[in-house]
C-alpha cells in the first residue's frame, strides 16, 4: 500500500513538472519523492528499533520484579532465622521463637518455647520441681539478668512429662524488660541496648527416658534483641 502511494505521487510530480516547468521540475519531483521514501524507510527502522527496545525494557522489568520477589523471600528467611533458635539433644528438640527482635523501652517481649519428641518412642521427662520450660536474658557480657525460673523459686514437687513420637509441649512467656535480683526479688527497668534471650528446660530436669545418655539440660542458642528508646530509630 505504501509503495503504491509513493508511485502515485511520482506520477503526479512528473505530470505537474511537464505542465508547469518541464523536465527540471519533474526531476525535482522524483528527487523529492525519493527523499520522502527514504524518510519513511528510516522511520520504519526507527519503529522497529523502538519496538526492540520496548521488548528489552519489558524483559528488564520482569527481571527486576523477579529479583524483588527473591529479596523479599530472603528477608523473610533472614527474619525467621533471627527470631528462632533450636537445640536437639537425644530424643528431644527445644525450639525458641520470638515475633521480632527490636523492642521499645518498656515493651513486653513475648516468646514461645516448645519441646518436641523427635524419636520413634514415647519419652518421659522427669523434673524435681517445676517449671518444665525456662528462658533467660543476658547482657553482651553473658551476665544473666533475668530468668523465668528465678521468679518461681524451688518447689519440691516431682513433675513428669510424657511425649509420644512427634508430640510437643509448649508455653508462651513474656519478659517485662526488668532486671531481676533473685536475692531479694526486686527488679528494675533495663536500659536501651543489646540483650540476648535463650530457652532451656527447667532447672529441675534430671532424666529423660528412654535415653542412652544422661540429659539434665537442653539449651537453645541465643537470639539477639535490641531495646531502643522512643526517640531512637531501630537502625541506630
Amino acid at each position: 500500500m505504501r509503495r503504491g502511494f509513493v508511485d502515485h505521487r511520482a506520477v503526479l510530480a512528473f505530470t505537474v513538472g511537464l505542465l508547469v516547468g518541464g523536465a527540471p521540475l519533474a526531476a525535482y519531483g522524483y528527487a523529492l519523492n525519493r527523499q520522502l521514501s527514504g524518510l519513511e524507510n528510516e522511520l520504519g527502522l526507527r519503529d522497529q528499533q523502538l519496538a526492540g527496545l520496548q521488548g528489552q525494557v519489558d524483559s528488564l522489568n520482569e527481571t527486576v520484579t523477579g529479583l524483588q520477589e527473591d529479596v523479599a523471600r530472603l528477608q523473610e528467611e533472614i527474619e525467621a532465622f533471627s527470631t528462632q533458635a533450636e537445640a536437639t539433644l537425644g530424643p528431644a528438640k527445644l525450639t525458641l521463637r520470638l515475633d521480632k527482635t527490636i523492642f521499645q523501652l518498656g515493651e513486653s517481649v513475648k516468646l514461645s518455647l516448645t519441646i518436641t519428641n523427635i524419636s520413634n518412642d514415647t519419652i518421659t521427662l522427669s523434673f524435681r520441681s517445676p517449671p518444665e520450660l525456662d528462658f533467660a536474658v543476658c547482657t553482651e557480657s553473658s551476665q544473666i539478668i533475668y530468668s523465668f525460673a528465678g521468679t518461681h523459686g524451688f518447689i519440691g514437687i516431682l513433675v513428669g512429662m510424657v511425649l509420644k513420637p512427634e508430640e510437643s509441649f509448649g508455653q508462651i512467656f513474656s519478659w517485662d524488660q526488668k532486671v531481676l535480683n533473685e536475692t531479694d526479688g526486686s527488679s528494675e527497668q533495663v536500659k536501651p541496648g543489646i540483650y540476648f534471650i535463650f530457652g532451656r528446660t527447667g532447672p529441675g530436669l534430671y532424666q529423660i527416658k528412654p535415653c542412652e545418655q544422661e540429659i539434665t539440660k537442653i539449651e537453645t542458642p541465643k537470639i539477639q534483641i535490641k531495646v531502643i528508646s522512643e526517640n531512637s530509630s531501630w537502625g541506630q
